[in-house]
């Protein structure tokens, strides 16, 4: 799944939830969303350090860890919800995330290395960066307040995973090398993760703080889980939205 794969569904999606008014429903809002927050792993193969192996030829790797420390994440969605005379909701949400997580290389080990041969770390990180598809059914109650609505929702991320991809980045002393290595890892095709949302509005502008429990363990070799190894993701979501309707 693409980019532009995904924003097929999204029109398509757009078309379906915005066609009519069901009788027994108020009204049908449709809005905008724009997410950051913190993404990390949690598990026995989530970690917060990392080690670079080397040897003598020039050629380095790192550890296959999930990171336990946030870096820099962010998710796009479209929202279409229908609100009841008593304010229950229940709606579709529809998302691409870019979500981020990082470990910090603290070691080198030199595997093969010959006697007196040897390397030390600088500095380094090791980024795992995840991209999803998300698909998020909910449902939840609605409270007014003059111009101000609160909803809480609660539903399900139907994330459907499209790459999962190491970058690390590292310096090294006695040693040219400055630089690192970047490399897919095997990925579930689906994170499945229950989902507790908050939307304050005013108006048209609000603002948003959810949170994300993966259920799925990405710690995978040959599309079956390690045994006794795991790794699941968390998303604490915070942002913005706009209610175009």
């Amino acid at each position: 799944m693409n980019f532009s794969g995904f924003c097929r569904i999204l029109m398509l999606s757009i078309a379906i939830l915005s066609a009519g008014q069901s009788s027994y429903s108020q009204k049908t809002e449709i809005k905008v969303n724009a997410y950051s927050g913190l993404f990390f792993f949690r598990g026995s193969d989530a970690a917060s350090t990392s080690v670079i192996h080397t040897g003598d030829a020039p050629m380095y790797w790192t550890d296959e860890t999930f990171g336990k420390t946030p870096a820099f994440s962010y998710s796009v969605s479209l929202q279409a919800q229908r609100v009841t005379k008593q304010n229950h909701l229940f709606g579709l949400e529809i998302g691409w995330e870019e979500l981020k997580s990082r470990t910090r290389v603290d070691t080198v080990t030199c595997n093969f290395c010959l006697p007196g041969h040897s390397v030390e770390l600088v500095k380094g990180h090791e980024t795992t960066a995840t991209s999803f598809l998300n698909i998020s059914p909910y449902v939840g109650q609605r409270w007014n307040a003059g111009k101000i609505t609160l909803d809480l929702t609660a539903g399900v991320d139907l994330a459907v995973c499209t790459k999962v991809q190491d970058i690390s980045r590292y310096a090294l002393r006695n040693s040219s090398d400055y630089g690192g290595v970047k490399y897919n890892k095997r990925h579930p095709d689906l994170d499945v993760r229950p989902r507790l949302q908050i939307n304050a509005y005013y108006n048209r502008i609000g603002v948003i703080a959810g949170y994300s429990l993966g259920l799925t363990n990405f710690q995978l070799i040959d599309n079956h889980a390690y045994y006794n190894r795991e790794a699941f993701t968390n998303f604490l979501r915070l942002g913005v939205g706009y209610r175009l309707k």
